[in-house]
């Protein structure tokens, strides 16, 4: 892939979406949250603020990519930070991917379970 996503490179794009993913799993792997400030400064490859565009479109690009691969919607873990809860991104990207979100705590106890046991063995991130 070549060209530019939010005036950045590319391959600059997918060193910080990869240093996004293993941040949520790390976390993951302790069974805890990360909020989406924390997030941010965990990404170096990319300067990239909390709630702008760019981080929201970031985190479609994981929620797709990782429910693709089997491990579900990893940016369950990402918080807000007073609310502890995701922010409207991350329900619109299980719509897109097909989910069926009828009870929200619900859905997100059931996906946050699943990518948690998945954070343990994520191939990407040892």
């Amino acid at each position: 892939m070549t060209g530019e996503m939010f005036g950045f490179k590319q391959e600059a794009w997918e060193r910080g979406k990869l240093e996004a993913i293993c941040a949520i799993v790390h976390a993951g792997k302790k069974d805890e949250f990360i909020t989406y400030s924390e997030l941010a400064n965990s990404v170096a490859s990319i300067r990239i603020e909390a709630h702008d565009f760019a981080m929201i479109r970031l985190l479609d690009e994981i929620s797709k990519e990782e429910d693709a691969a089997g491990r579900g919607i990893l940016t369950a873990l990402v918080v807000l930070k007073d609310e502890r809860f995701p922010a409207d991104g991350f329900w619109a990207s299980a719509r897109d991917i097909g989910r069926v979100i009828g009870d929200k705590w619900v859905f997100w106890a059931e996906e946050v379970k699943r990518v948690m046991a998945e954070c343990k063995k994520h191939p990407l991130c040892p």
